[in-house]
């Protein structure tokens, strides 16, 4: 059986990712927003791009309170 070096060992920890650099590109990161996501300002665009689109938005239509 051979080990895969992308895999870790057996019953060894894996290392938190580095919050310096992005995620999906490895760029550093200089931001806050940008540390705190993991992602920098256009990955995090083109993560955005892949979500639903937000509704558009409408006023709904309320019956008036009682007693007003």
């Amino acid at each position: 059986m051979s080990h895969r070096p992308d895999e870790p060992l057996p019953d060894s920890v894996p290392e938190p990712p580095d919050a310096r650099h992005c995620r999906m590109c490895g760029a550093v990161l200089r931001d806050r927003v940008s540390r705190m996501w993991g992602l920098g300002p256009d990955c995090r665009a083109k993560v955005r791009l892949r979500l639903a689109p937000d509704p558009p938005p409408n006023e709904t239509e309320q019956e008036a309170l009682p007693g007003t």
